[in-house]
């Protein structure tokens, strides 16, 4: 009998080793596959090649709305997009501190702000992370998260509700880096026009106006955000985006968040540029949805805002 059990012990030794190794694989893969759109921007990340001077974060409307190039080419500093769609501060600055485990400390930040900033992520794209599933991660996101401690302790248990997954990482085992996204270092943008379709949708599910939050937890991590930056001599910019006015005034802002973000930038001395009453706000032409600006919307867009950056970034 003990024999017996000593043979079912080995058995299930050696099964757990391999599921770990094939678990490994998968990882190994996916973090160089197309899978998620993000992948790309974590394989820069975390193999130290992105080293910007100039770092863009926010939302999907920094992903979508700030081009590095355009920068890059106006002030000949490096710069690269690290907007993670459908996210809050949260999950952004855990992006950034990631960022500097792994890349020089850069010299400029525009940190993309609005109203959902302060709140805890609810769209995100979840499988961006498995093949970077930590502790850490998981504890700080807990009940605002997919996965928690059972997938990273359990072999092959985090691709459960992503099989595709594990088929991208096996096909991507054996590529010497990750695939191309099409994007120029994180920046993307799309030449669309404007549907009403989602402003339509939004006025439904909130009849009578969307009310603001603020999270007091996210919102003392942007505060310690900005002191880190002032005390790193990290030039801070601020910036709200345009979105359009039919979207605006869905608002039921009770938190004044606009003006949060004023003082916060007259006491910590950061620049602060609001673009939410810009021109563009009015032209849907500028917009495939409510939020966000279309190829047209962002040339004219980061026209202004390299124009209002040049007495800021030298």
């Amino acid at each position: 009998m003990g024999r017996f059990l000593k043979r079912i012990f080995c058995f299930l030794l050696i099964g757990i080793a391999m599921a770990y190794l094939l678990q490994w694989i998968i990882d190994t893969g996916l973090r160089k596959s197309n899978y998620s759109a993000d992948y790309k921007v974590w394989y820069d990340l975390m193999n130290s090649k992105i080293n910007a001077d100039i770092l863009i974060q926010g939302s999907s409307r920094a992903r979508i709305h700030i081009s590095p190039s355009l920068l890059e080419e106006e002030f000949k500093l490096s710069a690269y997009n690290l907007g993670m769609s459908g996210t809050a501060f949260g999950l952004q600055n855990y992006r950034f501190r990631q960022y500097l485990a792994h890349n020089k400390k850069p010299k400029y930040i525009i940190q993309v702000v609005d109203f959902s900033t302060f709140t805890n992520a609810s769209q995100v794209e979840f499988v961006q992370f498995i093949p970077y599933l930590n502790k850490p991660l998981i504890e700080k996101f807990k009940g605002h998260f997919d996965y928690t401690l059972a997938d990273l302790y359990i072999p092959l248990y985090k691709y459960r509700t992503a099989y595709g997954a594990t088929i991208a990482g096996l096909r991507n085992i054996f590529r010497s880096d990750v695939g191309d996204d099409g994007n120029y270092k994180g920046f993307c943008t799309y030449d669309l026009p404007y549907s009403d379709k989602s402003m339509r949708q939004l006025i439904k599910n909130y009849p009578s106006g969307i009310k603001t939050e603020v999270v007091d937890s996210v919102y003392r991590e942007f505060v310690d955000f900005v002191v880190y930056c002032k005390k790193e001599n990290i030039t801070l910019i601020l910036v709200w985006a345009p979105s359009l006015k039919q979207y605006q005034a869905q608002i039921k802002d009770g938190y004044n968040i606009p003006g949060i973000y004023s003082s916060l930038a007259q006491k910590y001395g950061f620049k602060y540029l609001n673009y939410s009453n810009s021109a563009i706000c009015r032209d849907t032409t500028m917009f495939f949805d409510y939020y966000h600006m279309n190829k047209k919307g962002v040339t004219a867009f980061d026209k202004d805002l390299v124009r209002d950056l040049k007495p800021v970034i030298h």
